[in-house]
């Protein structure tokens, strides 16, 4: 594993890179996440580049980013076509990236948020103005509250899309990280995650 430095909005960020340069490659905004489960990165990398992939795992911190920083810190780092993947607090900026920047994303893995024109289970809606997104999606699911807003994201998806569910279900997931066992939960979650980027970053 290597790290990179960009600059996003006058301020020095660290991207981690991991896998042979010139593999296609994976942006991971990894979002603050509330106390919802989260993937373990090191495991879901790993997956990845065994598969052929670079990983690049920006830890974004909060504020998030907004989709022009995101489209900034692809030609810091020389991404012209990329998976892009967005988890917690930055899964908002991964659909916003996707949707105002085609061209730029070849496929989309959210973890639990919707599109940002669907309100979330508390009403709330983030974007009303954004576009829809015409690239392959897959939406992964840990919470039953992100169901309802999850399905509804398909309306605002002009390819292949998917809702996907980690074994086990969500409530157990969450469940899980509450109790101690995050750990655990999060390896799988890993490991559910790097399977739906793989399928979505192969060309057939």
């Amino acid at each position: 594993m290597t790290e990179r430095s960009i600059t996003i909005s006058g301020q020095p960020r660290t991207v981690v890179v991991g896998g042979a340069d010139g593999a296609p490659g994976v942006l991971i905004l990894a979002g603050e996440a509330h106390g919802a489960p989260v993937p373990r990165i090191a495991p879901l990398t790993e997956r990845l580049e065994a598969s052929g992939l670079q990983s690049f795992v920006w830890d974004t911190g909060s504020p998030a980013p907004t989709h022009e920083e995101v489209a900034s810190a692809l030609d810091q780092l020389g991404l012209h076509w990329v998976n892009l993947v967005g988890t917690g607090d930055a899964a908002p900026a991964a659909w916003e990236t996707a949707a105002r920047h085609f061209g730029r994303v070849s496929s989309l893995v959210v973890l639990d948020g919707g599109h940002p024109a669907v309100a979330d289970a508390d009403g709330a809606v983030l974007d009303q103005g954004c576009p829809a997104v015409d690239v392959a999606t897959t939406l992964v699911l840990t919470t039953a509250e992100a169901r309802a807003q999850a399905y509804a994201s398909g309306r605002h998806v002009y390819s292949d899309f998917r809702v996907v569910e980690p074994a086990g279900g969500g409530a157990q997931l969450r469940g899980a990280a509450q109790s101690g066992d995050a750990a655990q939960w999060g390896e799988a979650l890993a490991a559910g995650l790097a399977t739906e980027i793989i399928l979505r970053s192969n060309p057939w």
